[in-house]
């Protein structure tokens, strides 16, 4: 979504918003080449790692050639490389794409080509085809037919070329959480937790969001994964009221869980605390449901080995 607002910087540069983000942060140079800043804000920051899904899918449609810079923007044409890769001569970083045209008609200035650029990239220049009919530069998207930036396809492209790097690839069967014969919500609850993506006290100070660490339903301990789901008090009684004295296979346990989460929310935002006889009833039911599931044992990955030490400590706090 945040890579859709830098969308429309690009197509609408004479808003108001562009042209005060402009002044502020890239007053002498383009927005992919804008630096993040002294003291950005949290706007421009989350616009400023934005783009770089842009980059991987932007092209610019020649029109006069007059606003695209041959070594800073993404023109040429082909998914691979959209980039005049450096290094190149001297000469050639000052140019703008009109400058390897003809001067009376739109087509490429073959022998000044050549002479300006190696011949690989040469021929990929004179590859890159103009149409008479484009009149004005224009910044396109090529993931869609339209050339209109979707979140759908930055979604695609980001999960095609950042998630699939190292970089941001995390080891192990993630797949196996989907794949479980388990309620979506359950499936959900649990890729969270292993992804430390639950808004906990605890988490949320990490993220710098300034808030008390204590937990909001007992206000004894931290706030984190592991005294939402065992060591609240709230938590523990209803594990006690629900009868819970073996060690609870891994999808069951999930649904039981869901009951602890929301009733964390429900005491946050509603300032409800149901009574562990009503927690009971609801750990039943999920208890019956949960059981006719399947238990995975063979799952591996960072943070599995804390899901199932969780699981067996339950049967030290129950």
């Amino acid at each position: 979504m945040v890579a859709k607002q830098v969308w429309n910087i690009l197509q609408n540069p004479n808003s108001l918003v562009a042209k005060l983000i402009k002044v502020r942060y890239f007053p002498r140079s383009s927005l992919f080449e804008a630096p993040l800043g002294y003291n950005p804000s949290f706007a421009w920051r989350s616009m400023w790692q934005a783009r770089q899904i842009l980059s991987l899918g932007c092209r610019w449609w020649i029109g006069s050639g007059d606003n695209i810079r041959v070594m800073h923007d993404p023109w040429l044409r082909g998914s691979a490389n959209r980039w005049v890769l450096s290094p190149q001569p001297a000469g050639v970083y000052q140019l703008s794409v009109r400058d390897l045209l003809h001067d009376n008609y739109k087509t490429w200035n073959i022998v000044k080509v050549r002479n300006l650029f190696s011949r690989d990239v040469a021929e990929k220049i004179l590859e890159t085809p103009l149409v008479s009919s484009v009149r004005e530069d224009k910044v396109v998207w090529d993931e869609e037919r339209n050339g209109c930036y979707s979140v759908k396809s930055g979604y695609k492209l980001a999960m095609r070329y950042l998630i699939g790097s190292d970089k941001y690839h995390v080891i192990g069967n993630w797949n196996g959480i989907w794949k479980a014969q388990a309620p979506h919500k359950a499936r959900h609850l649990l890729w969270r937790l292993c992804r430390g993506c639950l808004p906990t006290r605890s988490r949320l100070l990490e993220r710098r969001v300034e808030c008390t660490l204590n937990c909001p339903v007992c206000d004894e301990e931290i706030e984190d994964e592991f005294h939402i789901f065992f060591r609240c008090a709230v938590t523990q009684d209803s594990w006690s009221a629900a009868a819970m004295k073996v060690v609870i296979q891994l999808v069951e346990w999930l649904c039981y869980s869901g009951a602890f989460w929301q009733n964390r929310n429900d005491k946050l935002w509603n300032d409800n605390v149901p009574m562990p006889r009503k927690l009971e009833d609801t750990l039943l039911m999920l208890g019956m449901i949960g059981s006719q599931y399947i238990s995975y044992r063979d799952l591996e990955g960072p943070r599995w080995d804390c899901v199932f030490a969780i699981i067996v400590v339950t049967s030290w706090l129950i």
